[in-house]
């Protein structure tokens, strides 16, 4: 058996234990808001209208993971079936990242990389997720690949092909941004690789004119960075570390398995960024580059933005396209002449992985949200939720959302709960939920999506409603518990307003979400 007959045997192993660990339990939760705001969104892509009354108010779509979705749906509409597109993506991935580096490196850094990804905790988040990551990854991939194939043959011809996938990658995430940044930098700061500047440079001007419609709404409105788009808060150097560890251990370590896989990372890291800078040259400057480059451009870019609005745009999934080349240079950094120091340190990597991986199949969450995993929260259940609610509703009873990521897949469920039978009486139920919503503009358009629903604004409800059900979750800041997140306006004391006219006669805790019923006192 020869070499690359090894190497395919050893490729479908992998992408067998991969699928093994992306299949398990993927259909058991709910969607959450990310999900169901996808599933909606691609259901309305080819309404231009509604695309410019999303971006308007600050919301980007991904346009290519859209159509993608759109097509995808075909197939059936189960959490199994959506998501099962991410897993498929994600394996998309895994196989190109292999060759990649097999061809640009050496076999063994593959096979130490491949595995590490294989069993990353992050990459099986998102190939069980129903959101743009998976195919984010992918794309940055086959960029990152073509890259460095026309920096190997010193051949412009291929440059517009990369081009061509940036454009891609945009229109699935505009953070990838920073993959083009990076990129540039590294053809101006590695001499070597200069000869192809010029070249670079024309179809740079090519990216930023086919990307300008939405440029603007991305990185020049001020409204898309101070109102809607940007809740994460202020980092700081402990956010990169974090960035670091959950690139390659994912977002449900508890403290032990934190600090030993920062310690860990931190070691094998700078061995193997030494070793690389060593072994492979100006390949091993890019690699430096891959990594460090979009780390600080969106570390510094957030400041700024917080500077001006409060609230910053570092989120570490923003950063997955670094992961192979993190990847990369972690599996050199394990690479020792002592055979068992190799074994002893991937024992330890292994060992933090599944604890970490036990804790995501369970749903849980051992450290705070900030700074150790922006914006990413434990699963609700929505449909035991809606199949009490079905047979406790009252007719013209509003339906509160304390947190707008709530409504998306409430809304969904209620939808398309058993095959689209619908189960709430929702024609005669108000519902509300905070401002800035997309299904807001849905129904300013008067979707068919939303034939169902009616909606009323906060400011009525709270004056002449007699009842209300109050859907809490812990999605969104501040979290000190009910109400915290009302007042939904500065200018007004929601919160203080509840207490004072209504009273609250029941409670019922669900997975993440509490559900809560008032009534006006004088009718109690």
């Amino acid at each position: 058996m020869n070499k690359k007959q090894k190497n395919i045997i050893l490729l479908v192993f992998v992408l067998f234990i991969a699928i093994t660990l992306r299949l398990i339990r993927i259909g058991r939760y709910d969607f959450w808001y990310d999900e169901a705001i996808n599933i909606f969104n691609s259901q309305c892509f080819f309404d231009f209208d509604f695309i410019r009354k999303l971006i308007s108010n600050g919301m980007f779509p991904p346009f290519v993971y859209s159509i993608f979705l759109g097509a995808w749906k075909t197939f059936g509409n189960s959490e199994f079936i959506l998501r099962i597109s991410s897993v498929i993506i994600n394996l998309f991935s895994l196989t190109c990242v292999f060759f990649f580096t097999r061809k640009f490196f050496d076999n063994k850094t593959a096979i130490f990389s491949i595995f590490m990804l294989m069993l990353s905790p992050l990459q099986i988040y998102y190939a069980q997720e129903l959101s743009v990551y998976s195919l984010y990854g992918l794309l940055s991939a086959v960029s990152y690949y073509l890259y460095f194939l026309s920096l190997k043959n010193k051949e412009s011809i291929i440059i517009p092909a990369v081009f061509l996938t940036n454009i891609c990658v945009f229109y699935v995430h505009p953070m990838s941004m920073l993959l083009v940044f990076t990129q540039t930098c590294a053809l101006i700061f590695i001499k070597k690789y200069n000869s192809l500047l010029k070249q670079w440079c024309f179809f740079l001007l090519v990216y930023l004119f086919l990307t300008l419609p939405f440029f603007r709404y991305v990185f020049l409105d001020k409204n898309f960075f101070i109102i809607n788009s940007v809740w994460s808060p202020k980092p700081g150097l402990e956010n990169a570390l974090c960035t670091f560890y959950d690139l390659i251990f994912g977002y449900n370590a508890s403290a032990v398995t934190y600090i030993v896989g920062v310690l860990l990372l931190v070691f094998l890291l700078i061995r193997g960024a030494l070793k690389s800078l060593i072994q492979f040259k100006e390949k091993g400057y890019l690699l430096c580059y891959t990594i460090i480059l979009p780390l600080i451009s969106l570390f510094v870019f957030s400041r700024i933005i917080f500077g001006l609005s409060g609230k910053s745009v570092y989120v570490h999934r923003y950063l997955i396209f670094i992961a192979p080349f993190l990847s990369i240079i972690l599996a050199k950094g394990l690479e020792f002449k002592s055979r068992k120091t190799t074994v002893i340190l991937s024992v330890i990597f292994v060992i933090i992985i599944t604890s970490n991986l036990f804790n995501y199949y369970n749903n849980r969450f051992p450290l705070p949200e900030n700074p150790y995993r922006t914006g990413v929260h434990a699963r609700k259940d929505f449909k035991s939720l809606i199949e009490f609610l079905k047979s406790r509703i009252p007719k013209d009873t509003p339906i509160v959302h304390n947190a707008r990521i709530t409504s998306a897949p409430f809304l969904y469920y209620q939808n398309n709960y058993f095959n689209k039978i619908l189960y709430l009486n929702t024609s005669s139920t108000p519902i509300t939920v905070p401002g800035k919503c997309p299904f807001f503009i849905f129904n300013s358009k008067k979707s068919s999506l939303l034939d169902n629903f009616s909606f009323i604004e906060r400011q009525t409800l709270f004056s002449n409603c007699e009842r209300f059900w109050l859907i809490f979750s812990d999605w969104d800041q501040p979290r000190n518990g009910l109400f915290s997140e009302f007042p939904f306006d500065n200018k007004l004391d929601w919160r203080g307003m509840i207490l004072e006219k209504y009273s609250l006669v029941y409670h019922r805790k669900f997975t993440g979400i509490d559900l809560y019923y008032f009534v006006f006192k004088n009718k109690h």
